[in-house]
């Protein structure tokens, strides 16, 4: 027999009596059947915590916003991934943990490991949540993460609490040496910083020296990827005129 939280009253405990009879009325099976009911209780609450495993930027926080400034990034620069922790600072023995994200999946950033396995004992903490800085737009960039935390325990309970946000921000800014690149399918920087994607299927000159006497130039070779709509580098030549 299942009760809903609540259905016996506000009592943590009470004893439920039954009364079993049979179909068609043939007459009272038991009269004294007894069953001890126990409604679930809640234990110490949990305690949010946000930490930044990767050490960059500054981590502050106020009340239950958390904001991280990574600063200014230069493209290309190592330590593009942070890596954050939840945890639950409450006292050994406290309720646990649980809970789930949101994001606001910015084009600065991508976000990988939001969501909770299992709930967060006391004293530990999830270390799963990271954020890749993809570089693909100069300028501000910035992340939104809210953790809508639970309040739960073995007895069944179970109370949301407040969200916490956490707010993560840096500034991509051009490499101080000029250079063009082009990767993936296909993501192009030029030498003036303009920083577009391109689809085309064919060859292309990539960079190409105006200087005079110069014979510099980098062919791409751009082909659809295993016959797929996306296309992808085949073939980056260096060239020299003769």
């Amino acid at each position: 027999m299942a009760l809903p939280q609540g259905g016996p009253g506000t009592a943590t405990s009470g004893t439920l009596a039954v009364k079993a009879t049979p179909r068609g009325g043939l007459g009272t099976i038991n009269t004294s059947a007894q069953s001890l009911l126990v409604a679930p209780q809640a234990g110490a609450s949990p305690v949010v915590t946000v930490r930044n495993l990767s050490q960059n930027g500054m981590l502050t926080q106020e009340g239950n916003t958390y904001n991280l400034d990574l600063d200014a990034i230069q493209f290309s620069s190592a330590n593009s991934t942070i890596n954050l922790a939840i945890g639950n600072a409450a006292r050994p023995g406290s309720d646990q943990l649980a809970g789930t994200f949101t994001t606001a999946n910015m084009i600065g950033f991508g976000v990988t490991g939001a969501s909770l396995a299992a709930p967060i004992l006391a004293g530990t903490s999830y270390n799963g949540l990271q954020l890749a800085m993809n570089q693909l737009k100069f300028g501000p960039n910035s992340e939104t993460i809210v953790f809508n935390p639970t309040d739960t325990n073995a007895s069944g309970f179970a109370a949301p609490l407040a969200p916490v946000t956490i707010n993560v921000a840096y500034t991509l800014e051009a490499p101080t040496m000029a250079y063009n690149q082009a990767w993936g399918d296909v993501h192009i920087i030029t030498y003036n910083n303009l920083n577009y994607n391109f689809q085309g299927v064919g060859e292309f000159v990539l960079a190409h020296s105006t200087y005079p006497g110069h014979s510099f130039d980098i062919q791409m070779r751009l082909s659809p990827f295993r016959g797929s709509s996306t296309v992808s580098i085949t073939l980056l030549r260096r060239r020299r005129a003769p």
